[in-house]
């Protein structure tokens, strides 16, 4: 039995995590769905996390790399700039061999990142190996 939206996003993100990390991918999927498409017609709260972010992060994680990449694409529509979103489509992108489409990626999430935490700047150095490769070609 598929799990039923609650008018709490962070009760739905949460029983939505919980699904997948029961292996309940699709699951999980459909009870963030409704919480995506609300947050992209009225909006997110202050708080809230964008709900396709994570759609397309549980994705990337199932190994299901193009729907997750659909889905950083919508996400980063309404919500742009965002260091995670930006970073994990480079990723995806460069694991589909999409080298423009990370490097695009990559540009904009350095150009957002230009004085970066310690631990953001160890997240960052993926970003910046593939934009030396591409510069020095």
């Amino acid at each position: 039995m598929a799990a039923q939206a609650h008018p709490s996003s962070m009760w739905t993100e949460t029983q939505a995590w919980t699904l997948f990390a029961q292996g309940k991918i699709d699951d999980a999927l459909g009870l963030l769905r409704p919480l995506a498409d609300d947050q992209e017609q009225v909006g997110k709260g202050e708080v809230e996390l964008p709900a396709r972010e994570m759609m397309a992060d549980m994705l990337r994680l199932s190994g299901r790399l193009i729907d997750a990449l659909v889905q950083y694409r919508l996400s980063l529509q309404t919500d742009p700039g965002r260091f995670n979103a930006l970073l994990h489509a480079g990723q995806t992108a460069e694991q589909l061999g999409l080298r423009n489409e990370a490097k695009v990626d990559y540009q904009m999430l350095l150009a957002n990142a230009a004085d970066p935490a310690p631990l953001s700047r160890t997240a960052l150095g993926p970003a910046e190996a593939l934009l030396a490769t591409a510069a020095a070609k």
